[in-house]
């Protein structure tokens, strides 16, 4: 006997939508694995590369500091604070060089 009120057919369409966001997150953190583990061309961190960008951008009044986490990284308009998560902050990446965009 089933519940009251509770349509089966709910299932049907969460069912999918929880698969793909799943496959999503798979997607993204074997991605960020992946290129984690190369080492920088130029040796920098991840904040030393925020910092580069306010520096180059004109960005005033932004400040930068570390979050625990991972993929946490996030910036709040409204206090102009970037956070950098754990592995970001003071981690490096070599996308840049790799693909020639130094």
């Amino acid at each position: 006997m089933g519940l009251y009120y509770f349509d089966y057919s709910y299932f049907l369409f969460m069912l999918p939508a929880l698969l793909i966001t799943m496959y999503a997150q798979f997607q993204v953190n074997s991605t960020f694995q992946k290129y984690s583990r190369v080492n920088t061309y130029r040796n920098m961190t991840g904040a030393d590369a925020a910092m580069r960008v306010m520096q180059y951008g004109g960005a005033q009044g932004v400040q930068i500091r570390h979050i625990g986490g991972n993929l946490t990284d996030n910036f709040n308009p409204s206090t102009g604070i970037i956070s950098l998560s754990d592995p970001v902050y003071a981690a490096t990446s070599d996308f840049g060089s790799r693909c020639g965009c130094t």
